[in-house]
Parts: structure tokens; sequence; C-alpha cells
């Protein structure tokens, strides 16, 4: 599954509605929620302005949570990923 993990803002809205697409938390939260043999692809990072989750952040928050970094792939720009 490719999930776009960004937690991209759009000003005013996100001071009451949160991000526009999910950020570090809200990407554990369909982590856990997704069957256990579900593997994530988390995309949406770093090159996006409004972008307040980047890999670093992303990558700490699965680690602190716990998740198996063979399920959550997290690329870097222009990393092609064979599945």
């Amino acid at each position: 599954m490719v999930v776009n993990s960004g937690g991209a803002i759009l000003p005013p809205m996100s001071k009451t509605d949160g991000p526009i697409i999910p950020n570090e938390t809200e990407t554990m939260q369909i982590i856990d929620e997704s069957p256990a043999q579900t593997r994530f692809i988390a995309v949406h990072m770093d090159a996006v302005d409004h972008c307040q989750t980047i890999r670093a952040i992303l990558r700490n928050e699965a680690l602190h949570h716990g998740i198996d970094m063979n399920r959550l792939i997290i690329p870097e720009d222009g990393e092609s990923i064979g599945l």
C-alpha cells in the first residue's frame, strides 16, 4: 500500500481539521489497523513545502512505535522499490 505520509497542512484549515494527508501518527494508526501482511511504501515527504513530516520523523516514529521496517518502506528521492 502506498501511503502519503507527509502530514501536509493547508492553512487555515489545518488549525482546526489537522493535516490534509496523514502525518507520522496517522501513518502508524493506518499500519496498526491494517492486516499484518500488508507492506507500506511511505511517500510525499521532504519534497513538498507544506509537508510537516519528513523521512527522519517518520522513521523515528516507526522505530518508537515498534514497526518492522521491512513492513514500512521509506524510499529516498529517486529510489526504485522492487516488489
